[in-house]
């Protein structure tokens, strides 16, 4: 098209030029973009916060290790057959003798030897075993030997600055990076069959259609409402939560564990969906009109959930943490030699001191540290671990030999869950903490599909689990 000056201009608005002032100059994307940078500039102030509190945490771990070694120092001087001043008693001045005296443990030795090595929290080595003295004598390099050499050392690792995080942004951001993505959809990575109505080839509502199946679920587990009965919808309501979880697990599979989207652990979880589903279509835990809630939005019923309290706690299996009327977090324990609930919950509690460098890193602990946690981190806290509500989810009695019974058994038509050949060889081969036999590793498979499928009826933004699920058999622990 030719211009009032004769010259010959493109009409195309795609080209480059276009495209830029279209995007610089549009109201709705300058918004977009505004908010993208504010989120970015807040998730890096959390990032930094964190930080903080980790290299806080070593440095104290650091000087408490350092005062005990100095004190049995200390101890060791005044006990010498001629004491005589030997000057101030001082790190550099310390044994071996004196670290054994003193009785700190690997992590204090780690921190003091990190507060001499690195200026971060992250560690670029891996730590080599604490070691003996007369593996020192040898020349072998351990943490004994290493204490050795950094002892006279001075402490570089500095805590950051708590200031406004700088954002760098391109000044033209596609849309797709703008607007934050609520998870995959569609086939994509971990589809791995699957029918209507949750897998396994059959239709949920047919569960609820067997003779005694559901009363055998229900008085073998614990967790659904007192009195829960078939309704009139129950059926319909089973099926539209099986293609749900089913969804549900697709992006969570692409979400948490891309890497094992083809384990046949996913396997096994389809082939039981529409089995749990018709379980939770009568026992009152879930929202009675799944269809219509969005996508993202909890398809859970927190308030009629059983509190832990009393012999309860001795159940183990799936149970859950609620926060204001939210579940925020779902949790699986099957031992055998020890408590369930009731023992599993004050781990969590010290865990949430956040003391360690590995609680720090939970998602769950700093976002519910215990209110005399030193190391809060405010912009990653959601609450007080003081305020967590502990629920059962679905949990079992180890000691009622019928339940456990029913939970194992590999009918097709009468099992509470489906254990295929192919299930059982491979659940055969797996390494669980504290399994003996193929029904006690069972057990552990079912503790992991009832925290698996909760946590996917948790809403996005309450759920604190970044966590894929069947850890052990996925060989990720």
């Amino acid at each position: 098209m030719k211009g009032s000056d004769g010259r010959v201009r493109n009409r195309d608005t795609n080209v480059e030029s276009h495209r830029r002032f279209q995007l610089t100059s549009s109201k709705p994307l300058q918004a977009e973009r505004t908010l993208a940078v504010m989120e970015l500039q807040a998730k890096r102030e959390a990032e930094v916060a964190l930080e903080k509190a980790k290299v806080e945490q070593i440095l104290a771990t650091a000087s408490v290790t350092e005062e005990k070694i100095v004190t049995a120092m200390t101890v060791r001087r005044a006990s010498a057959p001629t004491p005589h001043d030997q000057g101030v008693a001082a790190l550099c001045h310390a044994t071996l003798d004196d670290v054994m005296s003193s009785k700190v443990g690997v992590e204090g030795l780690k921190a003091l030897l990190h507060s001499r090595t690195y200026v971060s929290f992250k560690a670029t080595k891996k730590w080599p075993n604490r070691g003996t003295v007369a593996k020192v004598a040898s020349g072998e390099t351990n943490l004994l030997s290493m204490f050795l050499e950094l002892k006279a050392k001075p402490i570089i690792l500095k805590a950051p600055a708590l200031v406004a995080a700088v954002v760098v942004v391109p000044a033209i951001l596609p849309v797709s990076t703008l607007v934050a993505s609520n998870g995959a959809s569609g086939g994509g990575a971990g589809s791995v069959g699957g029918g209507g109505g949750g897998g396994g080839g059959g239709l949920a509502s047919e569960w609820l259609t067997k003779p005694g199946w559901l009363a055998r679920m229900l008085a073998s587990t614990t967790g659904s409402v007192e009195g829960a009965s078939i309704s009139e919808h129950s059926g319909t309501l089973a099926d539209q939560l099986a293609s749900r979880l089913e969804e549900l697990l697709r992006e969570h599979i692409a979400v948490r564990a891309p890497s094992k989207h083809d384990h046949w652990v996913w396997i096994f979880v389809r082939k039981n969906l529409a089995r749990i589903a018709a379980w939770l279509a009568v026992s009152g835990l879930i929202k009675a009109n799944v269809n219509q809630v969005k996508a993202g939005n909890s398809l859970l019923r927190p308030s009629k959930m059983t509190r832990v309290a009393g012999d309860i706690g001795n159940l183990h299996g799936a149970y859950g943490h609620v926060h204001e009327g939210a579940l925020v977090r779902s949790g699986k324990v099957v031992r055998f030699t020890s408590g369930g609930f009731n023992k599993r919950n004050p781990e969590h509690q010290k865990c949430a001191e956040l003391l360690t460098a590995a609680d720090l890193d939970s998602g769950f602990y700093t976002k519910f540290p215990t209110r005399t946690s030193p190391y809060v981190v405010l912009l990653k806290q959601l609450g007080w671990w003081e305020e967590l509500e502990l629920v059962v989810l679905l949990g079992f009695d180890l000691k009622n030999a019928a339940a456990t019974k029913a939970l194992c058994d590999t009918s097709t038509t009468q099992g509470l869950l489906c254990w295929s050949a192919f299930d059982l060889t491979r659940i055969g081969g797996v390494n669980f903490r504290g399994a003996s036999t193929l029904e006690e590793k069972q057990l552990h498979m079912a503790g992991y599909l009832f925290e698996l499928v909760f946590d996917l009826m948790i809403a996005r933004d309450d759920n604190v689990s970044k966590n894929p699920g069947f850890e052990t058999p996925l060989g990720i622990f």
